[in-house]
């Protein structure tokens, strides 16, 4: 009997369509259109109250954060960090990882991803 489930439902099809997709970003890499629409000053906020638990997000920064947070200096200046893959990890589920999976409005989305972006060394 062939299953009835819809595509959609069926998780490893879905997985590996995904990881696909990704693959194909991050291979797009810097090539990826940088417009920016987001306030940097406003994921900068964002980011010292939800972020800063865990990672440093500014240079300055003082306190105790987790060893395995990646700082968001570190994330701009990574050769894959694009704002589309940014969006695309923001929006993504971490069950691998023990960063929460937070839910942002596509202002606060914006936002943070102009922050990290603006702090890209050329």
């Amino acid at each position: 009997m062939k299953s009835t489930r819809p595509i959609l439902l069926q998780p490893t099809r879905l997985f590996l369509a995904f990881l696909l997709w990704l693959a194909v970003l991050l291979a797009a890499g810097p090539a990826v259109a940088q417009d920016q629409p987001g306030n940097i000053a406003m994921g900068k906020r964002f980011a010292l109250n939800v972020c800063a638990e865990c990672h440093f997000v500014t240079e300055d920064q003082e306190g105790l954060v987790r060893a395995d947070a990646p700082t968001f200096d570190d994330v701009a200046n990574m050769p894959s960090t694009t704002q589309l893959s940014l969006r695309v990890f923001l929006m993504s589920p971490h069950a691998r990882r023990q960063m929460p999976n937070l839910v942002l409005s596509e202002q606060q989305m914006d936002d943070v991803i102009a922050y990290i972006l603006s702090m890209r060394r050329e």
